[in-house]
């Protein structure tokens, strides 16, 4: 349950929620609402050529022995009208004030539609993810909050659409929608890791792919004030161990095949901007249908700069 877990906040946002950046542009011309982006669904549209932004996400988790923060930091480039690129570092810290390194990774975005009157945009994106995090030998005391990785090299494509309807002269309704597949390599393991195990545990896990998808719109209430709603529909298949699986602290043998999983959860937030390049987003995470999986609840806080 733990690599779920794990993943399943890192993979979600892996894309970055930001503005789609020609709205923003728009915005600053024709004075419409600004908007932050919504918690989870991938923008739609590139960075220009010669702008940045990045975006700082904490995630309130409430964990089995303490609670816990998880960050992730968003450096994102543009580089030709067609392309850019997104590095991302993700961090963890629990209440006994100890910093973990989680994985990182690096994304490369495509634009392949332009959004007209009658059509959304369309960006396709690549992510890779790097294995930075812990994934094992960890302290069983601490009942997997001490896991920040899974130990995969794992990619990700995402194909991410966004259309935005004017409602009237002020008020504006954006809407996202996103498809996304992950490959999951095997992972050697050892001890009590992200995916379960135990004292002894040898062996390799092959976990299984990993497909989201969400949907999201934003509605703005004044040119500063918006709120936004994120659906998400996750499945991840079935975990597959061979080795030697080891045992619990109780002596029994310890478990790590997982059977495959499904979910579905929202994201509902509340957004501020002070300008069409800076905002915040505040809100909560939560899973409402589960399959072979614990339910979760998350808070969520994000701010965006762009430049």
């Amino acid at each position: 349950m733990r690599k779920i877990a794990i993943f399943y906040l890192f993979y979600s946002i892996s894309l970055y929620a930001i503005p789609d950046y020609n709205s923003a542009l728009q915005s600053q011309i024709n004075h419409t609402p600004w908007f932050t982006g919504p918690l989870l669904a991938p923008a739609g549209n590139v960075f220009p050529p010669g702008h940045i932004g990045w975006q700082l996400y904490l995630f309130m988790q409430d964990t089995v022995t303490r609670p816990k923060i998880v960050s992730l930091f968003f450096l994102n480039l543009g580089l030709t009208p067609f392309v850019d690129s997104a590095i991302t570092i993700n961090t963890s810290h629990n209440s006994s004030s100890v910093i973990q390194m989680g994985d990182s990774a690096i994304n490369f975005g495509f634009q392949l539609l332009k959004e007209s009157y009658q059509t959304p945009s369309l960006r396709l994106t690549y992510t890779q993810i790097f294995p930075t995090g812990k994934y094992q030998k960890l302290n069983r005391a601490k009942k997997g909050s001490d896991s920040s990785g899974n130990g995969a090299f794992s990619p990700i494509i995402s194909a991410n659409f966004a259309k935005q309807f004017p409602l009237s002269s002020t008020h504006y309704f954006n809407t996202r929608l996103s498809f996304s597949f992950a490959y999951y390599p095997p992972v050697f393991v050892r001890g009590y890791n992200t995916y379960g195990g135990g004292l002894g545990t040898d062996g390799k896990v092959s976990p299984g792919n990993f497909y989201t998808i969400t949907f999201a719109f934003e509605y703005n209430i004044t040119q500063n004030l918006a709120v936004a709603m994120d659906i998400q529909y996750a499945h991840n298949n079935r975990t597959r161990f061979h080795g030697k699986k080891g045992i619990t602290s109780t002596g029994e043998q310890a478990t790590i095949r997982q059977a495959s999983n499904d979910q579905l959860s929202l994201a509902p937030a509340l957004e501020y901007n002070w300008s069409a390049n800076v905002g915040v987003i505040g809100g909560v995470w939560f899973s409402i249908l589960e399959k072979n999986i614990a339910a979760f609840i998350n808070g969520v806080f994000s701010i965006v700069v762009t430049y």
